[in-house]
């Protein structure tokens, strides 16, 4: 019985892992020309979006899938892209692109969870709203959460005033 679990969840550890490769690939370590932080990063987010919408793993991955190993390794992942995104994020702060006094790191954290929660709420609804107004409300948090900069003042979203 302990060799069975352990190889359930050897294979859920893989599949897991090939997710969340596939998507960073896709999307967390994507070059993504455009002018502005705020560009660049509203297209991620789309893609990000996108990506989870159109992957029949999404909900079983953001649902939480199996226990122990492969918690473990979807923690590890998560680690890692809040890493990726706290350098971001500092490199707009430091461009004066988005608010400089949040720390970095916390903020990948919270927008990362942001991101990951509201898609695997949305994903699980009878009626799945549209990606494109998944995006808009998530684009809304983030450029509130980071302090977004546009012509020298806090904005909300690109054209949008507070």
């Amino acid at each position: 019985m302990l060799v069975q679990q352990s190889h359930r969840d050897g294979l859920l550890v893989a599949v897991v892992d090939d997710f969340h490769e596939r998507l960073a690939e896709a999307v967390v370590f994507a070059h993504i020309e455009a002018g502005t932080w705020a560009e660049r990063e509203h297209e991620r987010l789309r893609r990000w979006v996108g990506f989870l919408y159109d992957d029949p793993l999404s909900s079983v991955v953001l649902g939480g899938v199996g226990d122990g190993e492969v918690a473990a390794a979807s923690a590890r992942r998560l680690r890692d892209a809040i890493a990726v995104g706290g350098r971001n994020m500092a490199s707009a702060q430091a461009a004066g692109e988005i608010d400089a006094d949040r720390d970095p790191e916390l903020l990948a954290a919270a927008v990362l969870g942001g991101v990951h929660t509201t898609v695997a709420l949305a994903l699980a609804r009878r009626r799945r709203p549209r990606a494109e107004r998944v995006v808009d409300e998530l684009w809304r948090f983030i450029a509130g959460a980071v302090g977004l900069v546009e012509d020298g003042q806090l904005a909300t979203g690109p054209g949008e005033r507070p």
